[in-house]
């Protein structure tokens, strides 16, 4: 059986994006956020070994039944789960939902199988990508941040339930920091230390897949063709008229270091 390449994430980094768009490739599945993690085993072997095991049950699905498991929006895995707009006027949330969505594409024995959920993968980045071949995607810090005051999520207010759940020293820590802002420049910091033991070309930045969208991804999927992509670039004041960028950029200065380790050309923002 072929194993699964594990994806994960700076949440709001463009993870799911990338999944769409390994779901263009021909003979390529990706699953966004598809295990069910509240019932998994937090040792870091026993987990691997789950994820095998659903790997060769998604497999069978998809070959037998022409069904996979995901999260997706009526029936589609889209570039993007949450909710588009921000007018101040309340938080962005998720309309993505876990369930069976139908395959429409031919598919050999030994496809390509890949596996985002941001958090969980990133807890265990040392053991899970000495087992599978495993990528992360960044963003811009400060584009990340910006929308991570603007979204439903548990990282509005500076916790990441299931990377808790995969590093439990990482609750103490955060229970230690007193405002939602100062936890979340601490995650931002743990995610990208995280990432920096990874080779480079296994750390997808946003802005290369922005660029040239075919070559960045064909470090994950050699080989890969996208066509009109256009990401939209806009000034993040414009895009996020309540969220103080400012305040921000000045925040993100402790972990100015490990931003760097991944821009090494200057600080993208």
């Amino acid at each position: 059986m072929t194993r699964p390449t594990l994806i994960t994430g700076l949440p709001r980094s463009g993870t799911t994006l990338t999944v769409a768009l390994l779901n263009q490739q021909p003979d390529a599945v990706a699953l966004a956020e598809p295990l069910p993690l509240g019932k998994m085993s937090s040792d870091p072997d026993k987990f691997a070994d789950e994820i095998e095991a659903f790997t060769a049950e998604m497999r069978r699905s998809a070959l037998e039944d022409g069904v996979i498991l995901t999260k997706a929006v009526g029936g589609q895995v889209a570039g993007n789960f949450v909710t588009q707009s921000d007018r101040g006027a309340g938080l962005r949330r998720s309309e993505a939902r876990r369930g069976a969505v139908a395959l429409d594409k031919p598919l050999s024995p030994d496809f390509r199988l890949y596996i985002k959920h941001p958090a969980a993968f990133t807890a265990l980045t040392g053991p899970l990508s000495a087992r599978f071949d495993f990528f992360a995607c960044i963003r811009s810090p400060l584009s990340v941040l910006a929308s991570w005051q603007t979204v439903d999520m548990p990282i509005n207010r500076g916790r990441v339930p299931m990377a808790e759940k995969f590093a439990p020293e990482l609750t103490a820590e955060l229970d230690a920091i007193p405002d939602a802002l100062g936890r979340q420049v601490y995650l931002m910091g743990w995610f990208l230390e995280h990432y920096a033991a990874l080779p480079r070309t296994h750390v997808l930045r946003f802005e290369d897949l922005a660029s040239d969208a075919s070559a960045a991804l064909a470090h994950i999927c050699p080989g890969a063709r996208v066509e009109g992509l256009d990401l939209e670039s806009q000034d993040l004041a414009t895009r996020y008229p309540s969220v103080d960028i400012d305040r921000l950029r000045t925040a993100l200065k402790p972990v100015e270091p490990a931003i760097l380790h991944h821009y090494p050309e200057g600080l993208p923002y």
